[in-house]
Protein backbone atom coordinates (compact mmCIF):
# COMPACT_ATOMS: atom_id res chain seq x y z
CA UNK A 1 0.00 0.00 0.00
CA UNK A 2 0.68 3.20 -0.44
CA UNK A 3 1.29 6.32 1.70
CA UNK A 4 -1.07 8.91 0.07
CA UNK A 5 -1.52 11.02 3.50
CA UNK A 6 2.02 12.12 3.06
CA UNK A 7 1.96 12.86 -0.51
CA UNK A 8 -1.02 14.71 -0.07
CA UNK A 9 0.50 16.98 2.59
CA UNK A 10 3.11 17.60 0.47
CA UNK A 11 1.39 18.54 -2.26
CA UNK A 12 -1.22 20.88 -0.17
CA UNK A 13 2.00 22.76 1.49
CA UNK A 14 2.77 23.48 -2.25
CA UNK A 15 -0.54 24.79 -3.27
CA UNK A 16 -0.42 27.17 0.25
CA UNK A 17 2.80 28.15 -1.08
CA UNK A 18 1.92 29.05 -4.78
CA UNK A 19 -1.15 30.89 -3.35
CA UNK A 20 1.22 32.96 -1.15
CA UNK A 21 3.80 33.56 -4.19
CA UNK A 22 1.04 34.71 -6.33
CA UNK A 23 -0.04 38.06 -4.53
CA UNK A 24 3.69 39.15 -4.17
CA UNK A 25 4.20 37.92 -8.09
CA UNK A 26 0.97 40.38 -9.04
CA UNK A 27 2.23 43.05 -6.58
CA UNK A 28 5.90 42.83 -8.37
CA UNK A 29 4.45 42.92 -11.63
CA UNK A 30 1.95 45.99 -10.95
CA UNK A 31 4.87 48.04 -9.63
CA UNK A 32 6.80 47.50 -12.51
CA UNK A 33 3.69 48.56 -14.71
CA UNK A 34 3.12 52.22 -12.63
CA UNK A 35 7.09 52.92 -12.64
CA UNK A 36 7.46 52.23 -15.88
CA UNK A 37 4.07 54.13 -16.66
CA UNK A 38 5.55 57.43 -14.49
CA UNK A 39 8.82 57.58 -16.01
CA UNK A 40 6.86 57.22 -19.39
CA UNK A 41 4.78 60.49 -18.40
CA UNK A 42 7.45 62.54 -17.02
CA UNK A 43 10.30 61.80 -19.03
CA UNK A 44 9.50 60.83 -22.76
CA UNK A 45 5.78 61.86 -23.49
CA UNK A 46 6.96 65.08 -24.81
CA UNK A 47 10.32 63.36 -26.00
CA UNK A 48 9.93 63.45 -30.18
CA UNK A 49 12.42 60.78 -32.27
CA UNK A 50 13.14 60.04 -35.62
CA UNK A 51 15.50 58.55 -37.67
CA UNK A 52 15.59 61.45 -40.30
CA UNK A 53 14.39 64.94 -38.82
CA UNK A 54 15.53 68.35 -39.76
CA UNK A 55 14.69 71.72 -38.15
CA UNK A 56 13.59 74.69 -40.09
CA UNK A 57 15.16 77.53 -38.54
CA UNK A 58 16.92 81.07 -38.73
CA UNK A 59 20.73 80.66 -37.83
CA UNK A 60 23.94 82.36 -38.09
CA UNK A 61 27.56 81.27 -37.34
CA UNK A 62 28.99 84.33 -35.03
CA UNK A 63 32.61 84.58 -34.61
CA UNK A 64 34.90 87.12 -33.27
CA UNK A 65 37.28 89.61 -35.55
CA UNK A 66 40.00 88.91 -32.12
CA UNK A 67 40.64 85.85 -30.23
CA UNK A 68 39.77 86.24 -26.46
CA UNK A 69 38.03 84.53 -23.59
CA UNK A 70 34.50 85.62 -22.41
CA UNK A 71 34.15 87.17 -19.67
CA UNK A 72 30.29 87.99 -19.72
CA UNK A 73 27.76 86.24 -22.00
CA UNK A 74 25.06 89.31 -22.80
CA UNK A 75 22.41 86.82 -24.70
CA UNK A 76 21.06 83.72 -23.76
CA UNK A 77 20.06 80.87 -26.53
CA UNK A 78 17.62 81.23 -28.65
CA UNK A 79 17.09 85.01 -27.70
CA UNK A 80 16.23 87.49 -30.69
CA UNK A 81 19.17 90.36 -31.10
CA UNK A 82 19.14 93.00 -33.67
CA UNK A 83 22.42 94.45 -35.76
CA UNK A 84 24.82 96.06 -33.90
CA UNK A 85 23.49 94.28 -30.14
CA UNK A 86 26.58 93.69 -27.88
CA UNK A 87 26.35 89.70 -27.78
CA UNK A 88 29.42 89.43 -24.98
CA UNK A 89 32.20 90.78 -23.55
CA UNK A 90 36.04 89.68 -23.48
CA UNK A 91 38.24 89.69 -20.79
CA UNK A 92 40.49 92.70 -20.83
CA UNK A 93 43.25 91.34 -19.04
CA UNK A 94 44.90 89.64 -22.04
CA UNK A 95 45.01 92.80 -24.02
CA UNK A 96 45.49 95.01 -21.12
CA UNK A 97 48.61 92.85 -20.47
CA UNK A 98 49.81 92.89 -24.38
CA UNK A 99 49.30 96.61 -24.03
CA UNK A 100 52.09 96.68 -20.89
CA UNK A 101 54.49 94.77 -23.10
CA UNK A 102 54.30 96.83 -25.94
CA UNK A 103 54.35 100.02 -23.61
CA UNK A 104 57.51 98.96 -21.84
CA UNK A 105 58.90 97.94 -25.77
CA UNK A 106 58.39 101.38 -27.05
CA UNK A 107 59.82 103.28 -23.44
CA UNK A 108 63.09 100.58 -24.08
CA UNK A 109 62.96 101.63 -27.87
CA UNK A 110 62.94 105.46 -26.80
CA UNK A 111 65.87 105.00 -24.47
CA UNK A 112 67.69 103.31 -26.98
CA UNK A 113 67.45 105.97 -29.59
CA UNK A 114 68.20 108.72 -26.67
CA UNK A 115 71.56 106.78 -25.90
CA UNK A 116 72.13 106.29 -29.79
CA UNK A 117 71.78 110.04 -30.09
CA UNK A 118 74.24 110.67 -27.06
CA UNK A 119 76.83 108.30 -29.16
CA UNK A 120 76.15 109.80 -32.30
CA UNK A 121 76.61 113.66 -30.48
CA UNK A 122 80.28 112.15 -28.70
CA UNK A 123 81.03 110.32 -31.69
CA UNK A 124 80.49 113.80 -34.06
CA UNK A 125 82.71 116.14 -31.46
CA UNK A 126 85.46 112.95 -31.36
CA UNK A 127 85.58 113.03 -34.90
CA UNK A 128 85.71 116.82 -35.52
CA UNK A 129 88.31 116.45 -33.18
CA UNK A 130 90.47 113.69 -34.79
CA UNK A 131 89.69 116.38 -38.33
CA UNK A 132 91.20 118.72 -36.86
CA UNK A 133 94.29 116.92 -35.53
CA UNK A 134 94.73 115.60 -38.65
CA UNK A 135 94.64 118.49 -40.20
CA UNK A 136 96.88 120.29 -37.90
CA UNK A 137 99.13 117.40 -38.46
CA UNK A 138 99.18 117.56 -42.40
CA UNK A 139 99.41 121.38 -42.39
CA UNK A 140 102.62 121.09 -39.80
CA UNK A 141 104.37 118.24 -42.79
CA UNK A 142 103.52 120.58 -45.63
CA UNK A 143 105.41 123.43 -43.71
CA UNK A 144 108.23 121.42 -42.56
CA UNK A 145 108.64 120.31 -46.32
CA UNK A 146 108.52 123.90 -47.79
CA UNK A 147 110.95 124.54 -44.82
CA UNK A 148 112.90 122.03 -46.23
CA UNK A 149 113.03 122.94 -49.57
Amino acid sequence: MVDTSGSSQSQAKKNRNRKQRLPLVIGILTISVILTAAYWWLFMRNRVSTDNAYVKADSAVVSSRVPGTIFKLMVDNDDYVAVGDVLLQLDPRDYQAEVDRKQAALTRTEAEIEVAEVTIRITESSTKAQVAVAQAMEKAARDRETEAR
